[in-house]
């Protein structure tokens, strides 16, 4: 049925002569599509370090591969080794041969340095790779994706190489959860990595779990071996929340999964410490399931009971997240009526679309908030400008569901853009900017 459906999309994205949109279309591979393991590594990601100057890549091999280690330098410089710190075995299921997947972190990086770096041992090495830190000092560039999750064939990867071709310098990345659809499928993994290229390798990725990094793999092993995250987040919860300071900004990544009850206390309680502890001038907070749904028939009460007075109290400017499969940004109505944050965000960048709520009344209207913005049957990436002084937010549209008609945006339009500016008495004002 789902493989009809789709087939229904693309005839009638054919015959209305929109051959080169495409994203409707659900291609996202199966288990017979996975690409097993070598001696040579691949998957290859740069992940954030618990510290500013630090990063950790990780990397796959066959599993008889036991060893491995970076080798990273300045271009044109000398090059050190860091051996991996660990390594874990990852069983894929749905008959996809078992991989390792290698973690090494590399410290004492110096702050708006370009480093070159490959992966590898014992004469088997990945090509070399190039990212530049960040620093406070100057102006960068982070994107944001909601869920990839369906369409990771074309929808997903015309998602990745918009956003990058347009950034090619964006120092790091948040995806919001969600990546793919089943976690048990190594094909869709593959397919995910090849959507994004190099990019996993090149620009800081930083990620939150999705309720689909559960699916067929409960304790997301599949994810947890792809990532190598920081391990500075809440007892037993290791790289599932966790935070990372980079260039002027607080990163903090949630595990909405074990909140959804409102039950989680630890992370709760974790997540006020981290918060009460910044240091950094800007903070943007990253997890999957929304503070106020997007689509007509969720609402996250429990989530939002635990979490959003703790967002509210410490001034969280930026409110990362997924799950909905439609755009909306928005605030508290108090928030709102005083230009202030923190702001809420909903995006994604897939192939599977879900219908709006209501423009009157909707999830956030019914819990004291107000949608600003909201698009229909658009797939969207995002960048956001980090500066001394504000932070520039846009997000252009990817791709369009089958419903065209619901939308008068084309892909390649500016679907939404605001700026957070911070004001001489250390307070911020959101002001929308001209589309």
């Amino acid at each position: 049925m789902r493989t009809l459906r789709h087939l229904t999309v693309l005839t009638v994205l054919v015959g209305a002569g929109l051959v080169g949109v495409a994203v409707a279309v659900d291609t996202t591979p199966s288990a017979s599509a996975a690409v097993a393991p070598g001696t040579a590594p691949d998957r290859v990601v740069l992940n954030p370090g618990a510290s500013p100057d630090s990063r950790s890549v990780t990397w796959r091999t066959a599993e008889p591969v036991t060893e491995g280690a970076v080798e990273i330098g300045t271009p044109g410089g000398p090059t050190r080794r860091v051996a991996a710190m660990r390594s874990q075995v990852v069983r894929p299921g749905r008959d996809a041969p078992a991989a390792r997947h290698h973690t090494a972190v590399v410290d004492d990086l110096a702050a708006g340095q370009t480093y070159r770096y490959r992966v590898g041992g014992d004469g088997v090495w990945s090509p070399w790779f190039e990212f530049t830190t960040v620093t406070a000092d100057d102006p960068w560039t982070f994107l944001y994706f909601g869920d990839a999750q369906e369409g990771l064939g074309e929808a997903w990867p015309a998602a990745a190489e918009a956003a990058f071709d347009a950034h090619p310098q964006a120092r790091a990345q948040v995806h919001a959860g969600d990546l793919v659809n089943l976690a048990d499928d190594d094909g869709q993994w593959g397919a995910w990595f090849a959507g994004l290229g190099p990019h996993a390798a090149s620009s800081t990725l930083l990620s939150a779990p999705g309720n689909h990094e559960l699916w067929g793999d409960p304790g997301m092993t599949a994810y947890l071996g792809h990532f190598g995250l920081p391990d500075n987040g809440p007892v037993g919860q290791s790289e599932g929340a966790w935070f990372a300071d980079l260039g002027g900004v607080r990163f903090v990544s949630l595990d909405a999964n074990s909140n959804l009850d409102g039950r989680d206390v630890t992370q709760t309680a974790w997540l006020r410490r981290t918060l009460a502890e910044n240091p950094m001038p800007w903070t943007v907070v990253t997890f999957h399931q929304p503070m106020f749904a997007a689509r007509a028939d969720r609402n996250n009460a429990a989530l939002r009971e635990s979490w959003l007075p703790i967002l509210e109290q410490y001034d969280v400017d930026l409110v990362l997240q997924g799950h909905d499969h439609a755009y909306a940004r928005g605030r508290l109505d108090t928030d709102a009526a005083t230009d202030r944050g923190p702001v809420f965000v909903v995006s994604h960048a897939g192939a599977k679309f879900y219908d709006l709520d209501t423009a009157d009344r909707n999830n956030w209207t019914r819990n004291g908030a107000i949608r600003e913005v909201a698009h229909d049957q658009v797939a969207t990436w995002q960048s956001i400008r980090v500066e001394a002084d504000r932070l520039m937010y846009r997000s252009y549209v990817a791709g369009l569901g089958p419903d065209r008609a619901r939308t008068d945006l084309a892909v390649g339009d500016l679907a939404d853009a605001f700026t957070v500016t911070r004001l001489p008495d250390g307070s911020t004002r959101v002001t929308d900017d001209p589309r």
